[in-house]
């Protein structure tokens, strides 16, 4: 889909998608919509898949396990990014949000590692929730650099935080 002017994507309930792939709509500069449902079977964003969209807004579904390397890379238009309380994610690749807009984020309780630069540059992330009861193990280099927010928990059962990772 790549340079083409589609403004708006639909995933179908009964389509059994589990992965978009690699690039899948990287640089579709129209692409502003992308909804897929709640119960859907995706269990993988690909690397860059929706990098340098015009997306405003996107719900993951609850079976998603991974956020590959770039995958919302420089989506300055990406201001809500919604992660349903059950997720099943697990991890947040590397410059995965970069120089999005993203205001709020909350870390599902599954998610044990937040990698290198994931959210680096998002200046107007101002809320990061994490749960007193997070799986959350590592959170690597740079994954919060640049950003607004003025507190955060941290819990106890973070073992690994990564060099500047908040600076």
């Amino acid at each position: 889909f790549c340079n083409s002017s589609i403004e708006k994507v639909t995933i179908e309930n009964n389509l059994t998608l589990q992965i978009i792939g690699e690039k899948a709509f990287s640089k579709c500069e129209n692409l502003q919509q992308f909804k897929i449902p709640f119960d859907s079977k995706l269990e993988t964003i690909g690397k860059r898949a929706f990098s340098e969209t015009s997306i405003e807004s996107f719900s993951i579904p609850v079976n998603l396990k991974q956020i590959c390397d770039g995958a919302f890379f420089v989506c300055k238009n990406l201001k809500t990014f919604e992660i349903p309380v059950n997720s099943k994610l697990q991890m947040i690749g590397i410059e995965s949000f970069l120089l999005s807009s993203i205001k709020r984020i909350s870390i599902p309780f599954n998610l044990s590692q937040i990698c290198e630069g994931a959210f680096s540059n998002c200046e107007h992330l101002k809320h990061v929730e994490i749960p007193p009861n997070s799986n959350l193990k590592i959170i690597e280099d740079h994954a919060f650099s640049r950003i607004s927010i003025r507190r955060i928990f941290i819990p106890k059962q973070v073992t690994q935080i990564c060099n500047k990772a908040f600076e």
